[in-house]
């Protein structure tokens, strides 16, 4: 296939879509060749990553997940995510929507996916094929009615072909929703690789049954349409707790099943830690990166932690290492599980391991405190970890642990 021109020109009808593109800097790009941004219709903003190679026709889509109002429109698609350079490196393209608002969207966010491919063909020279999606939380349940809608749909007007549905939110409140929110029918009509953690797995292997069931019924009458889902449990605890090489060899496999028409059975593994994080020894520690609703990644590891002898199910003293003295919060080492008010109260921060042997941390409220912004941190500054108390409980309120003061609730009146 011929490599496409990155011409803006050769996007769809110009007064549709704002773009821009930028050759990325040599001393970021990899398997990429250029990023391409701008707006669609709708409004919502978006990234697409061109390969270096000759573009093999295949596009990978990150649906992603809830992000509380407010957050702002952002298409933040890690460019060196290491599936993701897979993908690019094998010819791919990958491209993600910021959807065109915050909250809970469904309807929108589909249309939106729509306009993204309509974009990547624009720039990209063709119809892309295979096309994926892989949808997080929220953005696996878009991607999940994605696959139905398609079954209503004339062949020759499907955009997708595959879904990779991490830590798939099935059970998001519809009542957030837009009254016109479609609901699960179990029809789905291109191959869906569910990979859940072991605390989020119910509502996974119930759909994936319904499903089966129906295109069981289906086959006995002589039809074919449905396709019945595959599902990886992923043996660990928390919500989308996932590695780099687990995405990747699920979308392996998905490609294999979209070539051969493979049903996939196995189920997926846990990965080694990564060997790029450094041991630390003297409670030191980098930020690494900082996500949309304020969380932030360490170059810590667990033997790390347990050297300072802090462990899973304990607290710990994280400070800002800035000119000022800088900031301090205490944190809740937990133990990964899905909710985090399981382990600590609303408005806690709390460090949990990554699999790929990262720590992460963020505030239990959904996103709507950024602990970053409050500690004063962003990518590349420093911090130090020690041992330290369990905090005083003196009030319930989001944000205590950070310092964020809320006003006092207002008083009763006094008796006349």
């Amino acid at each position: 296939m011929e490599a496409a021109s990155l011409d803006p020109t050769r996007a769809p009808s110009p007064q549709k879509f704002l773009v821009t593109v930028e050759p990325d800097a040599p001393a970021l790009r990899q398997n990429h060749r250029a990023t391409v941004t701008g707006e669609t219709a709708g409004g919502a903003k978006f990234t697409l990553l061109v390969p270096r190679a000759e573009w093999s026709g295949g596009l990978l889509i990150f649906a992603h997940g809830h992000r509380a109002v407010g957050s702002g429109l952002v298409a933040d698609l890690d460019a060196l995510d290491k599936c993701y350079q897979a993908r690019l490196a094998a010819g791919w393209a990958v491209g993600m929507t910021s959807y065109r608002r915050d909250g809970v969207i469904v309807t929108d966010a589909m249309a939106d996916l729509d306009l993204l491919v309509e974009v990547a063909a624009g720039h990209l020279g063709g119809r892309p094929a295979p096309c994926f999606i892989e949808g997080r939380s929220m953005g696996g349940l878009i991607t999940t009615l994605v696959a139905e809608r398609e079954a209503t749909a004339p062949p020759e007007d499907r955009r997708y072909h595959g879904g990779l549905l991490v830590g798939a939110a099935l059970n998001v409140d519809r009542a957030r929703a837009e009254p016109d929110a479609p609901v699960l029918t179990g029809t789905p009509a291109f191959p869906l690789l569910f990979l859940s953690n072991e605390g989020e797995l119910g509502p996974v292997q119930a759909y994936a049954a319904k499903v089966s069931a129906a295109a069981k019924a289906e086959a006995a009458r002589g039809e074919a349409g449905i396709v019945a889902p595959a599902v990886w449990p992923v043996e660990r605890p928390g919500h989308g707790n996932v590695t780099w090489d687990e995405r990747q060899r699920a979308v392996e496999h998905l490609l294999a099943w979209w070539q051969f028409g493979t049903f996939i059975t196995q189920r997926s593994r846990g990965a080694a830690p990564s060997a790029g994080v450094r041991l630390r020894r003297d409670g030191y520690a980098t930020v690494l990166a900082v996500n949309v609703h304020g969380g932030f990644t360490l170059d810590m590891q667990p033997d790390d932690l347990a050297r300072l002898n802090l462990h899973p199910g304990g607290w710990f003293s994280l400070a800002a290492m800035d000119e000022d003295g800088g900031k301090s919060a205490s944190v809740f080492y937990g133990r990964g599980s899905f909710h985090p008010m399981t382990e600590v109260g609303r408005g806690d921060l709390r460090a949990r391991d990554h699999p790929e042997g990262y720590l992460c941390v963020d505030v239990a409220d959904f996103g709507l405190t950024n602990a970053a912004a409050a500690l004063g941190l962003a990518p590349r500054s420093h911090v130090r970890l020690s041992a330290a108390p369990p905090p005083v409980r003196r009030r319930l309120d989001p944000g205590r642990l950070l310092g964020l003061k809320l006003p006092a609730p207002p008083r009763p009146p006094a008796e006349p």
